[in-house]
């Protein structure tokens, strides 16, 4: 099995995290230079968590595939989220403001 086929294979059910990825290439005995280098040339996706790489997984094949459909949602329910937190990180900070001026009165 080539890098080639081992990428595809080894991607098809979807994002695998990258320990796994590794793991499998070494005891196939694929070197990790080529398969970083089949990776770019597949077109396989890093896929992040923050700045964090925690795993890769094939391209969508067109707009219309389910996984194209599944990342496109993923991605707008991560942006609410986002959103979301932002709101609750707002919300902490204005208590944390109000409970040290609450002490401040205390004194």
């Amino acid at each position: 099995m080539d890098a080639r086929q081992f990428l595809m294979r080894f991607l098809s059910a979807g994002m695998r995290p990258l320990h796994e990825i590794e793991e499998a290439a070494e005891t196939t005995g694929i070197a990790w230079s080529t398969i970083k280098r089949y990776k770019k040339l597949l077109g396989v996706e890093t896929v992040r968590r923050g700045n964090a790489v925690i795993g890769w997984q094939m391209p969508p094949r067109s707009k219309g595939s389910r996984a194209y459909v599944e990342l496109k949602k993923a991605r707008e329910e991560s942006k609410k989220l986002k959103v979301q937190l932002e709101a609750v990180e707002e919300r902490i900070r204005l208590l944390q403001n109000v409970l040290r001026l609450s002490r401040l009165g205390n004194r």
